[in-house]
């Protein structure tokens, strides 16, 4: 899995997008590598044509962040900034190599970013050009957080430590651990958004601490919460509150008067809890004060698509918003005090709401969350492009307007399924059951589309193969057709004059022929792991397979 990830995204381009370019056939192309589609009219030379931007990532626990006129997004690869008066996408930066962790902007020059990525390196990019890279020994970083008042120093949360990086003029840096004693990795670090000194970091061990930025003394609250705190946000109209969030659905509003004046955090004032709000569903995932009024807060479910909407003169929430977009992952404030939040969703959809009117003013449709393997045109459909991911979905695309029009999740796959032809009454296969949202299960590694432009057929990590019925939207009984992980399916192609027929080649040294409806035609058995497959064009009786052994 890891290896086929990286050859796919070598092929990438800025951000790991797939390109296609013109040729002088001005036939069309696509190409696939990271998280986006492009796809091309080709003639003399290469020029992008259409551009299917990447969805918003779900392994960072703040995706959205908004600064100045704009606000940006992460998807696993790089960072995507929109404008915040018509929404446009302006740049998309800050391109990686490797899955991106934990980002920040700066507060004062918006030309700077922070981005952590799961190589253990911190990476600050100026104008889209990397400056600096700080590496650290222990696994695992989380957060990032800039110095409002000083592009050359960040905070960066590591499991359970807290570092300060100093950047040094040309390159350089040094880091120094913050001194205290918790225990847990850190689950969420927040800074007041008007005392740069003023910080609170949350873990998972139910622990909330203040952390004074500038003499580097630590205090934790004296409750210790049940559950991971996903939440610590101070209040941006006051440097006195501060409001805590648990995964458990707990919600309480703390007095933290004197941690951001001169002498900061200390033991002499003790932060004392002044409410608790009433307890909401487990899955609680983002909290966040509304600037634009004095005492409201939004929280989100990473179970729902509910936006509720509090003051802290209630306990109950006032009101509630609904987002058809499903699960929330993050969401922040747009920065010019309009009431706007920018909301990203567990589906790769971002949308900005209005919290005074309760209606929803703009989104960014679906897209793929993680590494995308392949894509291929519907043979009778030259407007229609089928993609497939590691993030478990097959996506259909209208190329002229580049709208997602159906997605089709493996983790959808009905059971009983087959095993290797034979169909098994109650058979569960990785795609569902309680794994079913677990990154990499299902996973796509290649797609295809039959002759008769109706089936796709999607296979990869787990060996599965999966159906999916172009028309009607339904997602078909799938294959069982190689051995779990050790029979990894590289390739699937259609036939092509038979419908509903396909070929696969399996790293457990198989190649089959099968049909959609469960049965195996052909088998074809070989020493080593087989990568490629291929139907003659002119003479579909005749098969081709290419082995990592070079036959």
């Amino acid at each position: 899995g890891p290896r086929a990830r990286e050859a796919a995204g070598a092929g990438a381009g800025q951000g790991g997008r797939a390109c296609a370019r013109r040729w002088a056939s001005r036939s069309l192309s696509v190409f696939a590598g990271s998280n986006e589609l492009w796809w091309a009219e080709t003639a003399a030379m290469f020029d992008q044509t259409h551009l299917a931007p990447a969805g918003a990532q779900t392994w960072t626990k703040q995706v959205v962040i908004s600064r100045g006129n704009r606000f940006a997004y992460a998807s696993t690869l790089a960072l995507y900034v929109h404008a915040d008066d018509d929404y446009s996408l302006t740049q998309i930066t800050a391109t990686q190599k490797n899955t991106i962790l934990a980002f920040d902007w700066h507060p004062a020059d918006t030309n700077v970013f922070a981005v952590c990525t799961n190589d253990d390196v911190a990476r600050v990019y100026r104008d889209g050009a990397e400056t600096h890279e700080v590496r650290f020994q222990q696994h695992g970083l989380s957060h990032v957080s800039w110095d409002r008042h000083s592009t050359e120093t960040l905070v960066v949360a590591a499991g359970k430590d807290l570092y300060k990086a100093r950047l040094k003029e040309g390159g350089g840096s040094t880091t120094q651990k913050v001194g205290w004693s918790n225990t847990g990795a850190v689950t969420c670090f927040a800074r007041h958004p008007r005392n740069n000194r003023q910080c609170a970091a949350g873990t998972e061990m139910g622990t909330v601490w203040l952390y004074d930025a500038e003499s580097g003394r630590t205090l934790p609250l004296v409750r210790v919460f049940e559950g991971a705190v996903h939440s610590a946000q101070f209040d941006p109209k006051s440097l006195d509150y501060l409001l805590v969030a648990t995964a458990g659905g707990v919600i309480t509003l703390w007095n933290v008067d004197g941690s951001g004046e001169a002498f900061g955090v200390t033991s002499a004032k003790k932060p004392t809890q002044l409410m608790e709000f009433a307890k909401q569903a487990s899955g609680l995932s983002a909290c966040m004060w509304v600037d634009s009024s004095p005492g409201t807060f939004i929280s989100a479910s990473d179970k729902h698509g509910a936006l509720k909407v509090w003051n802290v003169s209630n306990q109950s929430p006032q009101h509630s918003i609904a987002a058809s977009e499903g699960a929330v992952t993050s969401l922040c404030c747009l920065d010019d005090g309009s009431g706007r939040v920018a909301v990203a969703f567990r589906s790769g959809e971002v949308a900005v709401f209005d919290t005074k009117h309760r209606r929803r003013l703009w989104k960014k449709g679906p897209g793929h969350t993680e590494t995308v393997f392949a894509c291929v045109f519907n043979p009778v459909d030259p407007n229609q492009v089928v993609s497939c991911s590691f993030d478990g979905t097959v996506r259909v695309w209208n190329a002229r307007n580049l709208e997602c029009v159906k997605t089709f999740h493996t983790a959808d796959a009905p059971r009983p399924s087959t095993v290797c032809g034979v169909r098994v009454p109650n058979a569960q296969g990785f795609g569902g059951g309680e794994r079913k949202h677990e990154p990499g299960k299902g996973s796509m590694y290649t797609c295809a589309v039959s002759c008769d432009g109706a089936i796709v057929c999607g296979a990869g990590f787990e060996g599965d193969l999966y159906f999916f019925d172009v028309h009607s939207g339904r997602v078909l009984p799938p294959m069982d057709i190689a051995p779990r992980r050790a029979g990894t399916v590289h390739k699937v192609v259609a036939h092509p004059t038979e419908p509903g027929v396909f070929a696969c080649a399996s790293l457990d040294g198989s190649a089959h022929v099968v049909h959609y409806d469960g049965s195996v035609l052909v088998t074809l058995l070989h020493n080593t792991p087989v990568c490629g497959v291929a139907f003659d064009p002119l003479d579909p009786r005749v098969m081709a397979t290419a082995t990592e052994g070079g036959w």
